[in-house]
């Protein structure tokens, strides 16, 4: 290898004793310095957000409440919600009757202690979140409850997520 880093094309004399020692550990050493950046790429690469938009629908049915379903992040991940919509599946130029509400807990025992947003009493509704305002991580579920709606109605409900690491520590590795 020359000094500029390019690959000799013709082998030259083969280094003994201390220089082929010294041109070894520097070869290794570049080669450690190489495998230490691709593991901080790798460390910075996991650490951006992920931006989805979760989107679930249903049907109201004649008790005239559905729970929507979304679902939690993947273990070691947490969601950051960024925006709520609800609206009829037909589109934003129709009604839906009712009410609805989100949550973040567990949709079997839902209640007022996960209620995670203000009620959206008029539907189709939008409402944009502050930074941090609301997060899912894996031991919870966000969902969505409309309430008092009118039996056969389909509804569509919207949350716009960044999905970060749920820790972004890091280990230490030594070469």
């Amino acid at each position: 290898m020359t000094q500029n880093g390019e690959i000799q094309t013709t082998p030259g004399p083969a280094p003994d004793g201390p220089k082929a020692w010294f041109e070894l550990s520097a070869r290794l050493g570049d080669i450690g310095q190489g495998v230490k950046q691709l593991v901080t790429d790798g460390r910075q690469a996991r650490a951006l957000p992920i931006q989805a938009v979760l989107t679930k629908g249903g049907d109201v049915p004649a008790s005239g409440t559905v729970l929507l379903d979304f679902g939690a992040p993947a273990m070691g991940r947490r969601w950051t919600v960024k925006t709520l919509a609800v609206a009829p599946a037909a589109g934003l130029s129709g009604t839906l009757a009712g009410s609805a509400n989100w949550y973040v807990g567990n949709p079997a025992t839902y209640g007022p202690g996960e209620w995670a947003a203000p009620s959206m009493t008029t539907l189709p509704a939008f409402q944009g979140l502050g930074a941090d305002q609301l997060w899912v991580t894996p031991t919870n579920r966000l969902f969505c409850v409309i309430t008092g709606g009118t039996a056969g109605q389909s509804a569509l409900a919207r949350a716009t997520i960044l999905e970060y690491p749920l820790y972004s520590g890091h280990a230490t590795i030594e070469l």
